[in-house]
């Protein structure tokens, strides 16, 4: 659903951003934590489950992991909300 309305809004010659925290694996559920105090009612796709979703609709230009460096904002912002 979400991509068709990207599709149909996107201009022919537009770019689309897909920001995601993804999964290594595909799984059938969602983390009880992650649920709780991520993404309540949310899902963490797999690679795979993104590039299919946007197979003939999209051309995946780049892919980035940011994993490392995520993990270190994630710190800073635990350091912040601790702090406060």
């Amino acid at each position: 659903m979400f991509l068709g309305i990207v599709e149909r809004l996107l201009n022919d010659d537009g770019l689309f951003l897909l920001h995601t925290i993804g999964n290594h694996l595909t799984c059938r559920k969602v983390d009880p934590w992650i649920d709780k105090y991520v993404f309540p009612n949310g899902w963490v796709p797999s690679a795979s489950e993104v590039a299919n979703a946007v197979e003939g609709r999209f051309l995946i230009e780049d892919w980035h992991n940011f994993g490392a460096d995520y993990d270190r904002t994630l710190m800073a912002w635990w350091d912040n909300f601790a702090g406060a």
